[in-house]
């Protein structure tokens, strides 16, 4: 939330570096050269979503016999859930310090949640946006109301008809005060199956020099996160390979 795909570019060439083509999307609204949101410029979880969407069958239709795998971040991981509640799922979703941001697991800072979710949606419907210096501001009035309905209420901004059951890696933040562990874990049972879903734990003893499991500034040194991403992609396709020769 808030950042633009620039921001990604060291975890671009982490993936690249380990043979993986990669493509970052755009973020709408926070892209440089782009309008940024506005009383005439609003969109919502569901458009940013469809961006997901089309990246995936773009992928597909360059090479059919290429896995594709969604990498989300936060906000990206619940856009990557909700690709693959759809028509078009990618073959696996991995997700990264993302949470279902309820009040209810965040202890003596709901109050701090509850107010802020409190004042983004009546000054978001009034002014047709959020203002900085709010949290995810410039926000989109739709999003950030969606996104503030969630604090409240713990439902997700779309449908979970049921739970995704294609190869998903949750990974969290070890001390990542955005996505605390037990809304990260309430992320998980409402939205994997149990037989679909990896998980692990970034612990702040495994970063390299100049790493952190910071929410946001993680990605600055990546190599960890991908290089897991990348053997636990390895073990799906062996333990499918294993299962076809049996």
């Amino acid at each position: 939330m808030a950042v633009g795909s620039w921001f990604y570019a060291p975890l671009v060439s982490a993936f690249e570096n380990k043979g993986w083509e990669t493509r970052v999307l755009p973020r709408r609204g926070f892209e440089r050269g782009e309008a940024t949101a506005g009383p005439e410029h609003d969109w919502s979880y569901g458009d940013e979503t469809q961006v997901v969407e089309a990246a995936v069958v773009e992928a597909r239709q360059e090479d059919p016999d290429r896995p594709v795998i969604v990498v989300g971040h936060s906000l990206g991981g619940h856009l990557g859930t909700a690709v693959q509640l759809g028509e078009n799922p990618a073959d696996g979703l991995v997700t990264i310090g993302t949470s279902t941001p309820h009040y209810r697991y965040y202890g003596i800072r709901a109050v701090g949640l509850l107010v802020l979710a409190a004042i983004v949606k009546p000054i978001a419907r009034r002014r047709g946006y959020l203002r900085k210096p709010f949290f995810g501001a410039p926000g989109a009035r739709t999003l950030m109301t969606e996104w503030a309905d969630m604090i409240l209420t713990g439902n997700m901004p779309f449908d979970v008809p049921k739970l995704v059951d294609r190869p998903t890696l949750s990974i969290h933040l070890q001390k990542d005060s955005f996505s605390i562990k037990p809304a990260v874990r309430h992320f998980e049972r409402s939205s994997f199956a149990p037989s679909a879903l990896t998980t692990w734990t970034y612990l702040k003893r495994d970063t390299p020099p100049g790493g952190t499991t910071h929410h946001v500034h993680w990605v600055r040194e990546p190599a960890p996160v991908v290089d897991y991403i990348v053997d636990w992609w390895a073990e799906q396709n062996a333990t499918v390979e294993q299962s076809d020769f049996c």
